[in-house]
């Protein structure tokens, strides 16, 4: 496989985005988002970390000032969305509430999603969103 190839691997072209800065078209990234498989329920479950592109949205810019870091998924019914740091020590940021997963389909893709309980927010989870990663594997 050459390095051409590689990407052309919906995974290593959302990577690629992750690591451009600047603002980003929404259409630049749903194009590669929608072209990555849906995970599982539960294989969202645990710590992630992860974040956010700069597409305008007034969200981006409320996450980083909150210092947002991650996620944590308890279960499908129990999602901690917005996680950040205190004291050395990841935390839920509970004015943001909670949140539970729940699987959706459309005519182009199926992703999960999950809707918060407080802020008005439903955030779609392809196999990678949001340059997340899970905080075991770091």
């Amino acid at each position: 496989m050459t390095s051409g190839d590689l990407f052309s691997i919906p995974s290593a072209q959302f990577i690629a985005l992750t690591q451009r800065s600047g603002k980003l078209s929404e259409e630049e990234i749903e194009s590669v988002f929608n072209q990555l498989a849906p995970l599982k329920p539960e294989a969202l479950h645990g710590a992630w970390g992860g974040g956010g592109f700069d597409t305008g949205h007034l969200a981006h810019s409320q996450l980083q000032d909150v210092k947002w870091c991650g996620k944590t998924f308890h279960s499908a019914d129990s999602v901690d969305p917005v996680i950040i740091m205190k004291d050395g020590k990841r935390v839920c940021e509970e004015t943001w509430g909670h949140a539970r997963v729940g699987s959706h389909s459309t005519f182009a893709y199926a992703s999960n999603q999950f809707c918060a309980n407080k802020t008005p927010l439903i955030a779609s989870r392809g196999e990678i969103s949001w340059h997340c990663f899970r905080c075991d594997d770091i």
